[in-house]
């Protein structure tokens, strides 16, 4: 998918997002990492303040990406009624039979949404009536990291991969199946694992910690408990177990290349124990002997290298699949799929490169900071 096919189509009325103060537009967002996440692949909505460059048709670059998209997002306002775009868009969409794949969010009170009786001519506010509508009236008073507001952005997440499974018009966004989705429970199992599973290469550069794919079950669960302790014992244990599921990729018969930036704080750094970090780096040079990994360490000797956080580059088997970075963030992760991007980390990623100690004396460095535990 290019970015002028989007999954879906975000249908409001600008006026209300300046109001918010982005907040429309911020809750599109948590909204297609969400659906992203669990479907298996970027979930991209057209927004047209995002979407459209300097120059470009508008109304011929919104009629294009209307058509193409297979979900409607109506932001439920009285100046959505109100407003001949919006009303255009929904008309448009229900004409093709979407009138299933329409997801509406009541944002405002709206007469038309909650006495859809007292509009008898309005057939627009009678189609949204009858569709299971998102209630966020209060929740625009609310920040967005709420435990409230997540729960319910993975509620409607859910009903619309539910929606583009079943729906024969979703057949440009491929919903990738796999043993993970026995894991859909964790953010982490969906679109990421997938990536990692149909990759040709990958390349990752960490500069906190030794990297999922190489950790040992008491490394990574030290570091669960570390980075997430609100977790239940349990929790902890289920991500453990998808983490060590997740290593048989460098054991079959066709593992993808794998290049390794590892800073050497990481390897200092004891997490979990001596005894525990001494394990992990004995680990960690047993992959690293593996015909298709390469560790590389970035040492101190390197010096500053600015505030770089941790990336992944997965360069994936199909030649319809773009490359993606996946960059790991405190409130969640971000995708990214559009080629300056791609390239830009790739170049980065050679840069890094450029001042790492060769695969031989990065095992070197690796076994002495073990032998010193």
């Amino acid at each position: 998918m290019n970015g002028n096919e989007p999954a879906a189509f975000l249908s409001y009325a600008r006026a209300d997002d300046s109001h918010a103060k982005g907040g429309i537009l911020k809750l599109c967002a948590m909204l297609s990492a969400e659906v992203g996440v669990q479907m298996g692949r970027p979930f991209p909505i057209f927004v047209d303040r995002n979407d459209i460059k300097w120059g470009e048709n508008w109304r011929v670059r919104i009629n294009e990406s209307l058509e193409a998209a297979t979900i409607l997002i109506p932001i439920i306002t009285p100046n959505y009624f109100d407003s001949i775009l919006c009303r255009d868009e929904l008309t448009r969409f229900l004409k093709r039979g979407g009138q299933d794949l329409v997801f509406p969010i009541h944002y405002i009170e709206t007469p038309q949404l909650m006495s859809p009786t007292s509009f008898p001519h309005d057939k627009l506010a009678q189609a949204l009536a009858a569709r299971q509508w998102v209630d966020w009236r209060k929740l625009r008073f609310s920040k967005l990291n709420t435990v409230t507001v997540q729960r319910i952005i993975e509620d409607l997440a859910k009903r619309i991969r539910g929606a583009l499974e079943t729906s024969h018009r979703g057949s440009h966004v491929t919903v990738r199946q796999g043993w993970w989705d026995a894991y859909s429970d964790i953010p982490e199992a969906g679109y990421y694992v997938g990536l990692e599973d149909s990759a040709d290469s990958i390349q990752i550069y960490d500069p906190s910690r030794v990297p999922q794919l190489f950790q040992t079950s008491d490394y990574a669960r030290a570091v669960i408990r570390e980075s997430q302790p609100s977790l239940s014992l349990a929790s902890v244990e289920r991500r453990v177990e998808l983490c060590m599921r997740r290593q048989s990729l460098l054991q079959r018969d066709n593992p993808p290349d794998i290049v390794i930036v590892l800073d050497e704080a990481p390897l200092r750094r004891v997490v979990g124990g001596r005894s525990v970090m001494a394990s992990q780096l004995r680990h960690l040079a047993e992959m690293a002997s593996m015909p298709h990994v390469s560790l590389e360490i970035l040492p101190f000797s390197a010096g500053e290298r600015g505030t770089i956080g941790g990336f992944t580059i997965f360069s994936l088997n199909s030649q319809a699949d773009p490359d993606v970075v996946y960059l790991e963030l405190a409130t969640g992760a971000i995708y990214l799929d559009a080629l300056n991007e791609v390239a830009e980390y790739s170049f980065l990623f050679a840069r890094l490169r450029n001042s790492t100690l060769d695969p031989d004396l990065s095992y070197e460095l690796l076994l002495h900071v073990q032998k010193g535990l």
